[in-house]
């Protein structure tokens, strides 16, 4: 799947749907409390479970590669954190 230029993927793709994908996006962009590196954009998202989404930031594999973790609380899609890979 596609939203706008990012690719979504994950073994739990088919368990939410486009509007939850877009709802975890508009989460992590409204976050202030992300340190992305130079705001990156969003370039995958990757679908975890029906209640967790994360969100990657910046080139893909590059190192450090950084990604937001969305989960679904009560209904709605909210920020929980972020992780910082580097190689």
């Amino acid at each position: 799947m596609m939203v706008g230029d990012i690719r979504v993927y994950g073994w739990a793709l088919n368990r939410v749907t486009r509007a939850d994908v877009e709802a975890a996006i508009r989460a992590d962009e409204a976050e202030p409390k992300h340190n992305t590196p130079h705001n990156d954009p969003i370039t995958e998202v990757d679908v975890v479970s029906r209640d967790e989404i994360h969100v990657y930031h910046g080139p893909r594999l590059e190192s450090p590669w950084f990604h937001c973790i969305i989960k679904r609380s009560k209904g709605k899609w909210v920020y929980d954190g972020e992780v910082l890979y580097t190689s």
